[in-house]
């Protein structure tokens, strides 16, 4: 049975991430508009989903989006400066990853290089990374034109870096935009530098990021299990929509908030169908799997100060670490309390995921399992940063694994990614497109269209920009002028 409701909604909103809830709850609180939100999935969040995992009983596991990235993160202003959440500050170090600087917690950052078998501290990297960094921090400084159409791979070696910086570009930042050097736009990563303003920091709450969603989910009327395949704008007054179960929804706007992976899918169909400017520029963003694997352990065979790894030449990327006290309490360097447990997190995208993914579960955690074993056993780590260790062998690291688990958001309905980003491709044309309402009452918001970063705090800045288009198009509409 279908239903065809007779009523008429001021804004529908698709999808009920971060942009989406967001999106609704500015349209409802600020405007007093009628919003119905529409979630194809069983749950609100979309790419944020923190969940229990076996054997950690400390804290929530992020299986998806877990950083705030820049100061002044809607995030951060709204929940640890207004409402008193707690949390903390990560200073970028190693291009893609952090460094924990607040009064209560420490942090040293390390560089595998695989080819190498080289161990490095991010205090003395050596020169070659050394000229990385550097060109890492002056991409914001240079004038690029959009004329220009190199690639970080071309740019960096254009630049004079070498092999080694080369990767570690790749591992460190690239992966972070789920891509590779080869693939990411000079000159929109040149623009996303310009306007990152002057943080060099990231944060990272002390409470599930799915809490946050809920918070700000409580007071909206949200469907779930209602993907939406058909949006007909036929009707100059009305926009209906029809979801996978021929129900009807109708609203004077809409906002599409889902993911570019369904919009590059052609899930949702427009009839008529958008001009052609539309679909190249879905086609021009980027938007790659992304991959986090999950390891919990018996044992803390890694310096307890150590933030995390960036690694080259190695099956994954970037490695982070997470101990019970680093889950709201200060760090404690004496022996580690029995029956404790740490987690392990490898993150990757583009082709590091693919490569993964290609791979059975059991021969990827054999790899895994050897990359930190070659860190750590022995106490590599350990005496390189001057710290005394456990003295562990490869057999104990394989033998205190207690929980292992892939997380493939490639897969995942109805999201089918994990971060968007620019190509070479995309002209301004098309983003200047995708930014601008189509008929005046279709909104792209979230990473529907090609934010400077795909993070949290830039899909609350395009929400921001909707609703304010929204506000604009409603006092018009008041005074008579369409």
């Amino acid at each position: 049975q279908t239903m065809d409701s007779s009523k008429i909604y001021d804004v529908i909103v698709i999808g009920a991430g971060m942009s989406g809830v967001t999106t609704a709850q500015l349209l409802q609180q600020d405007l007093n508009l009628d919003v119905l939100v529409l979630e194809a999935k069983s749950r609100i969040g979309g790419r944020i989903n923190s969940v229990k995992l076996e054997n950690v009983d400390w804290k929530k596991v992020e299986l998806g989006a877990e950083f705030l990235h820049g100061d002044g993160s809607f995030i951060y202003e709204k929940f640890v400066e207004e409402l008193g959440w707690p949390c903390w500050k990560l200073a970028t170090w190693a291009i893609g990853d952090g460094e924990i600087i607040d009064d209560r917690r420490v942090g040293t950052g390390l560089y595998y290089l695989g080819n190498q078998d080289e161990l490095l501290v991010n205090t003395d990297p050596g020169e070659n990374i050394e000229k990385a960094h550097e060109l890492r921090e002056q991409i914001g400084d240079f004038d690029i034109k959009p004329s220009d159409k190199r690639s970080l791979e071309e740019f960096s070696r254009d630049k004079g870096i070498d092999r080694v910086g080369r990767k570690i570009l790749e591992s460190g930042l690239s992966n972070s935009f789920a891509s590779t050097n080869d693939r990411i736009s000079i000159y929109h990563l040149n623009e996303l530098e310009k306007n990152w303003g002057d943080s060099e920091h990231d944060f990272r709450l002390d409470a599930p990021l799915s809490d946050t969603v809920h918070y700000l989910a409580k007071d909206l009327n949200i469907l779930l299990d209602t993907p939406i395949i058909r949006i007909l704008t036929d009707d100059p007054d009305i926009i209906r929509l029809i979801d996978t179960k021929g129900n009807i929804y109708r609203a004077e706007k809409v906002v599409i908030t889902a993911s570019v992976g369904v919009l590059k899918r052609d899930i949702i169909k427009f009839s008529p169908p958008l001009p052609n400017i539309y679909y190249d520029a879905f086609r021009h963003i980027d938007f790659t799997t992304g991959c986090k694997i999950l390891m919990v352990f018996s044992e803390c065979f890694w310096p307890r100060d150590v933030h995390g790894l960036i690694l080259t030449d190695c099956l994954i990327p970037e490695i982070w670490f997470d101990m019970p006290d680093r889950a709201g309490t200060p760090i404690n360097f004496s022996v580690p309390k029995k029956g404790e447990t740490y987690l392990l997190t490898g993150y990757a995208t583009a082709e590091f995921a693919l490569n993964i993914f290609e791979q059975d579960p059991d021969l990827v955690k054999e790899k895994m399992l050897d990359i930190v074993s070659k860190i750590f056993a022995k106490n590599r780590a350990h005496e390189l940063i001057g710290e005394k260790g456990p003295d562990l062998t490869e057999y104990d690291i394989s033998s205190a694994l207690l929980t292992f688990k892939i997380v493939n958001w490639g897969e995942e309905p109805y999201i089918y990614g994990a971060y968007s980003n620019r190509t070479k491709r995309l002209t301004p044309k098309e983003v200047q497109c995708l930014k601008s309402p189509y008929q005046n009452r279709v909104f792209f918001g979230g990473e529907a269209i090609p934010l400077p970063y795909g993070d949290l705090n830039n899909a609350y800045r395009r929400s921001e920009e909707v609703v304010e288009m929204i506000e604009k198009l409603e006092e018009e509409h008041l005074k008579g002028k369409y």
